[in-house]
């Protein structure tokens, strides 16, 4: 089974052995490259299955693959297919509007046995999910760290472009310090008051669970108790692959 979580800047491809239950195979690419027909060709070569499961936020490209797929009779499903959700309960005003990547988190975090969790996921926006007695109850989306990075190069005249590093400086020597600690503190602070006040209204206590692409440099460095977990939202995938048996064709 061919499993594709589909994001705005990098995408994440596996093959999943379901009888075995494990990932086998498994690439990192950035989705403008995925797209490109020769790296679809790589993908037909190296994850054969007749089937594909796609946690999407790019329709655009999601139509390509979608495209490449069925005429390799391939056949694809997409969460955005509500039909597939069975895992859990969503409590939002429009279900079909949710990021499917937040909800194969969510089922994720189901799965490994948090009934209330929040979800902070670093991509290139950085999201916050959050579960309460195994429900879905809805989210905060921030802009993500390589995208305000980024804008501070490409809006300013003189300010550099930068890698983000941990650090235990919270004022800067020089320009790249000086934007190292703004962003790097700056999320810190920024998830430490989304948290607090998540567990303030909710009056509930939370598994953190963080993950995304930088979402490691801060494990440890909050002030509340985290855990960094990389394939949240695969393994959200692989749940609902196996609790949707009829529809994959696998018994």
């Amino acid at each position: 089974m061919i499993i594709i979580d589909l994001g705005n800047t990098y995408s994440k491809i596996a093959w999943y052995d379901y009888f075995g239950k494990k990932v086998v195979k498994k690439i990192i690419i950035k989705t403008k490259d995925l797209i490109k027909k020769k790296h679809l060709n790589k993908l037909k070569n190296n994850f054969k299955s007749d089937y594909c499961l796609i946690s999407s936020v790019v329709p655009s490209s999601f139509r390509i693959i979608k495209n490449f797929f069925n005429k390799i009779n391939v056949r694809v499903f997409e969460l955005s297919n509500t039909k597939l959700i069975k895992n859990i309960k969503i409590e939002i005003n429009n279900k079909k509007k949710v990021g499917s990547d937040r909800v194969a988190n969510a089922i994720g975090v189901v799965k490994l046995g948090y009934k209330n969790a929040i979800v902070v996921d670093f991509g290139t926006a950085t999201t916050f999910d959050i579960l309460v007695n195994s429900i879905y109850v809805g989210g905060i989306i921030a802009p993500g760290l390589d995208l305000s990075i980024k804008s501070l190069h490409h809006l300013t005249s003189q300010l550099p472009l930068i890698k983000l590093k941990q650090t235990n400086k919270i004022i800067g020597k020089n320009t790249f310090e000086a934007i190292n600690s703004g962003i790097y503190y700056g999320y810190i602070s920024l998830i430490n008051g989304i948290v607090e006040q998540i567990k303030l209204q909710t009056k509930k206590k939370f598994k953190i669970i963080l993950t995304g692409g930088t979402g490691k440099i801060f494990e440890g460095k909050l002030k509340f108790k985290s855990e960094y977990i990389e394939d949240i939202t695969l393994t959200g995938l692989i749940e609902i692959i196996h609790t949707n048996k009829k529809e994959f064709n696998v018994n």
